[in-house]
């Protein structure tokens, strides 16, 4: 209750503020790559939020040359003008500020300065950093920039397109056309860090900020915290997350630009714009929490402009299709190798069942192929069932004393939820000799009706359950979270967002832009799940191959003695 108050507190602040310097509409209408735009200067009080609800757009519509978290007074801000047939504004003098429109290059990568242009206005044109021009440019930091001079920037198509490099440059195509999508067999492109002394971080997910003022709190709304929801409120912990680990990366000294990206619609073409208009491809790398489509889309995008993406959630391999895609929840392959060292370390010499729905669905098949190899790999005997609703799975186990059963079966939710309900009444019915539990999927967040006393019964195993009170480390976090934001951690977004956050930006910081040819950060720990990532084929993406079994004991779950690791 305190948490939603305080939101909307700083949602009245906000707008108080905003309120202050009311947004007068300006008529100067310019033609901005293409489209017909409003041209307005921000004031003081003024917001991105604010200056699009004048305009009649929504914030995302809104196009500047730098994040909108670091506008500042007098930045200009574009506005799609609704009426295409709207007149342009007459050409007018130059003003005596510097202002520097993109110019079509006289050579490739090259444009000619203009008298009165400076550094800083030409690098707010591109998109690019200073430091960037001046190491494409020696002599401009030698001797400063000149007019009439040619100066080598990043081609107009792809504003953050990276420094040179000692690498040969792949082939360009001889079509017209530029590709969006490099073949597959291209070698990935390691592009330098933005700026040598910051890590650029852009975070990209569904704040729903355009819905802040349908929360209520009123007394009767009050009333009802948990049986009403919000979209704003839906994923705001995995940002809030993110704020934990941005302030303990400040207090060590790291030098962060956080570019916090809005994506309210789970659409391709909102997730485009989002990602266009708030210039995400200038960034080192892109943490999201975004479903398929989105996802798919920005994934697109940072592969067009050589930035790697990292998706927090998805179990998906298919995502993995693309090199610049970072998977960090655990592989296939991670995950059985937890199990089977889980099962060697507790459970010695039991008897291994696997129950699978014997479909070729891709989780499913890749769980099974991978039991079947590390298993003879390890010398465990795995006996594979498929899974039917009689009691012959019973009366098989009943023919040993020492099971363990691991259930992979997968179809669609409605009978994935029949099969577990029925597995564990029939597991739970061995009284005298249960069998030890195994699952990928974690029963008790998957469904809300599990009988908790089973999985008790059943010693049940699986990953990614709630935060260990047992593990100093996740409690600490835990309690930094409490005092924060005056609520508790549900889940674990708030922990997948610190954790990515300190992960990579700490890895960018200690190897620089090599960071991506052998992402793994030395002794860093994790303070949820452990990272270690691994490409499974060349030309693929990465993935995380370690996973953390946990075990249920006296109604809660409890991380195991030993470190499981796929090598």
């Amino acid at each position: 209750m305190r948490k939603l108050f305080a939101i909307v507190m700083l949602m009245a602040a906000v707008a108080t503020a905003a309120a202050q310097t009311p947004v007068k509409v300006s008529n100067q209408v310019v033609d901005f790559n293409g489209k017909r735009c409003y041209v307005h200067v921000l004031q003081k009080g003024q917001t991105v939020h604010s200056i699009a609800q004048a305009y009649g757009n929504k914030y995302y519509e809104a196009i500047t040359r730098k994040d909108i978290h670091l506008l500042s007074v007098g930045d200009t801000v574009w506005l799609p003008c609704k009426n295409p047939n709207q007149p342009l504004t007459p050409a007018v003098p130059a003003a005596k500020t510097e202002s520097v429109q993109p110019q079509e290059s006289v050579s490739p990568n090259y444009i000619k300065v203009e008298p009165g242009q400076t550094l800083y206005g030409i690098s707010r044109a591109y998109n690019v950093s200073i430091e960037d021009i001046k190491s494409l440019n020696p002599e401009v930091a030698e001797s400063g920039l000149k007019a009439g001079q040619m100066l080598r920037i990043p081609s107009k198509d792809n504003p953050a397109s990276p420094k040179p490099s000692s690498a040969p440059a792949p082939k360009q195509s001889t079509s017209t056309t530029r590709q969006s999508e490099p073949v597959q067999a291209a070698p990935i492109v390691v592009r330098d860090r933005i700026s040598k002394d910051k890590v650029y971080v852009s975070v990209m997910l569904p704040l729903c900020l355009d819905q802040m003022n349908e929360i209520s709190t009123t007394k009767f709304d009050l009333e009802q915290r948990g049986k009403k929801t919000y979209k704003s409120l839906e994923f705001i912990q995995f940002y809030e997350g993110i704020q934990l680990a941005l302030s303990e990366l400040l207090s060590r000294g790291a030098n962060i630009v956080l570019n916090v990206v809005d994506v309210p619609n789970p659409t391709a073409a909102e997730a485009e714009k989002a990602f266009t208009s708030h210039n995400v491809a200038n960034s080192d790398v892109v943490l999201t929490l975004l479903t398929k489509e989105p996802f798919e889309k920005v994934a697109q995008l940072a592969r067009q402009h050589n930035v790697f993406v990292v998706n927090a959630m998805s179990t998906r391999q298919d995502i993995l299709d693309n090199p610049y895609v970072v998977k960090v929840m655990p592989s296939a392959a991670g995950q059985v190798s937890a199990m089977l060292k889980s099962i060697s370390a507790h459970y010695s010499g039991a008897t291994i069942t696997v129950v699978h729905s014997g479909s070729p669905r891709k989780t499913e098949s890749a769980l099974k192929d991978e039991l079947a190899s590390q298993c003879a790999q390890m010398g465990m005997k795995c006996d594979f069932v498929v899974w039917t609703n009689d009691n012959k799975l019973v009366t098989s186990l009943k023919r040993n004393s020492n099971n363990v059963v691991v259930n992979i079966y997968e179809q669609e939710p409605s009978r994935n939820r029949i099969q577990v309900s029925t597995l564990l009444n029939r597991l739970s019915s061995m009284k005298s000799n249960p069998p030890v539990l195994y699952s990928v999927v974690d029963y008790t967040k998957e469904y809300t009706d599990v009988d908790f006393g089973q999985l008790q019964m059943l010693s049940y195993h699986t990953f990614n359950t709630d935060y260990d009170e047992n593990d100093p480390a996740q409690q600490h976090f835990v309690q930094a979270f409490r005092d924060q934001y005056k609520t508790e951690p549900l889940g674990l977004y708030a922990g997948q967002g610190h954790d990515l956050m300190v992960y990579f930006v700490s890895g960018l910081q200690e190897k620089g832009s090599a960071f991506w040819k052998d992402p793994t950060t030395g002794n860093l720990q994790t303070m949820l799940n452990p990272i270690r990532l691994m490409q499974s084929a060349p030309g693929r993406g990465y993935e995380n191959q370690v996973a953390t079994i946990r075990k249920m004991g006296d109604y809660r779950f409890v991380s195991e003695s030993i470190t499981n690791t796929k090598k």
